[in-house]
């Protein structure tokens, strides 16, 4: 059988020769591919006796691809460096000899069994084989996305296959879609990219669990009584949700943010109390913020689960390593012009009383009682710089909240004036401390 053997050229050139040949394949060849003219017109019996790519094949291929220079320099690069450190005398050497060509093999090995595979699955589709047909332990589509094949996954959509499809409830009820947005590398994006254009839910819902649930205050905050409006956003994971929450990779995090903002993700559904913009606050994901941000998210939702709000997730010293100092505050500014409300009433304590996001960042602080309560010179160079970085930000908290509350009450003496109403004073339980005056002076003047 005649078949087709591609030559791989340097990676400048970005092309490849072909030349027909007869088997054996001669030892530079590092990829082989059938004619599929043939193999489509040949009975189903030789198709079961006679393997596209036999096994000797592949083996041939693998040894090709071990010996090729190009090959084993972009493996070394890639793999060696992965590798446990080598014992001191003698690691160096077996790296030079055998473990290098070893390890070039492996992977020459695995590339032909994934082009042999591939060359299957793509020979069942043109045969009419259903993406669709079978569920068990997965749907076809979901190997694919799992295993950030770009090339597979595109073909079972280009066949049909079902990007809608979920996983029962025992596994999560997760999409293609809650998948690929978890995936590292660049296959995240362009896999993602991908199902969103096959019409991918956007929104879909995983079975509820404890994701981004925070316990550190459940015996608060349990006391809470979950609002009508929050009982419509709450449910399980969002791919939008999962987006945002990734720690790694913030800059294909990012491009998948837009993607699904661009495809009318909604980014204040809740789960456990967080929407997409806290999770990218606790996650440090500054771009994904901005991104949200430009996309209408709301900074004032009330959150349930002791979340609070927007704000009080940025003053929250349990995500504090995710930023330096600077970024923590121009976080609370970036929050604050896009129109988050300091002065708006979150839950505080035991007790549920109302106080404001500054107050859910004392309580915050006062938690880590080493740091809260022990003496300065009792502290460990790390604990002093957190001491004095929290301070830093709980005072720039203080300032914010004094401005809006100087703002609100010119505002509303304004409004009275235009009214004919001519106030004696400001309204009741407002005290301004920034000029001197202080809550007892204020008390005493009763």
């Amino acid at each position: 059988m005649t078949m087709e053997i591609q030559i791989l050229a340097p990676a400048v050139a970005n092309r490849s020769r072909t030349m027909p040949l007869s088997w054996p394949a001669p030892s530079a060849l590092v990829q082989l591919r059938p004619d599929r003219r043939k193999i489509l017109k040949a009975p189903i019996r030789w198709l079961i006796t006679k393997s596209p790519c036999p096994r000797s094949w592949s083996g041939a291929a693998a040894t090709a691809l071990s010996s090729n220079q190009l090959v084993a320099s972009r493996v070394a690069s890639s793999m060696v460096t992965r590798t446990a450190p080598q014992p001191p005398g003698g690691g160096d050497e077996n790296l030079e000899s055998g473990g290098q060509e070893g390890r070039t093999r492996e992977m020459a090995v695995h590339m032909a069994k994934h082009k042999l595979m591939s060359d299957t699955v793509h020979l069942l589709l043109e045969r009419g084989a259903d993406p669709n047909a079978s569920a068990v332990p997965f749907p076809a589509l979901f190997f694919a996305v799992k295993s950030g094949d770009v090339d597979m996954t595109r073909q079972l959509l280009l066949r049909g296959a079902d990007v809608r499809a979920r996983l029962e409830a025992s596994r999560g009820g997760l999409t293609a879609l809650h998948i690929a947005v978890a995936l590292p590398g660049e296959p995240s994006v362009t896999i993602t990219e991908l199902l969103l254009h096959s019409l991918a839910y956007p929104d879909a819902r995983a079975v509820p669990d404890d994701s981004f649930l925070d316990r550190t205050m459940e015996e608060d905050w349990s006391r809470d009584e979950i609002t009508d409006e929050q009982k419509m956003l709450l449910g399980g994971r969002t791919p939008l949700q999962i987006a945002a929450s990734r720690e790694d990779e913030h800059r294909r995090a990012h491009q998948i943010v837009r993607l699904l903002l661009e495809h009318k993700a909604n980014p204040n559904l809740l789960c456990n109390g967080n929407n997409a913009l806290t999770l990218a606050v606790q996650s440090g994901n500054d771009a994904a913020i901005d991104e949200l941000l430009a996309h209408n998210a709301n900074v004032n939702l009330a959150l349930s689960h002791g979340v609070g709000s927007a704000l009080c997730a940025a003053s929250n010293i349990a995500y504090e390593d995710k930023r330096q100092l600077r970024g923590r505050l121009d976080l609370i500014d970036k929050l604050m012009d896009a129109g988050a409300d300091i002065l708006q009433p979150v839950a505080i304590g035991v007790k549920r009383q109302l106080g404001t996001a500054v107050d859910y960042g004392w309580q915050s602080y006062y938690l880590d009682k080493r740091v809260a309560f022990s003496p300065y010179h009792a502290l460990n160079p790390v604990e002093r710089q957190a001491f004095q970085d929290r301070n830093v930000v709980l005072k720039h908290l203080s300032n914010r909240l004094r401005e809006k509350a100087v703002e609100r009450e010119r505002r509303r003496l304004e409004e009275e004036e235009a009214d004919g109403v001519v106030s004696r004073g400001p309204s009741e339980n407002f005290v301004y401390t920034g000029a001197g005056a202080s809550m007892r002076a204020r008390a005493d003047s009763r």
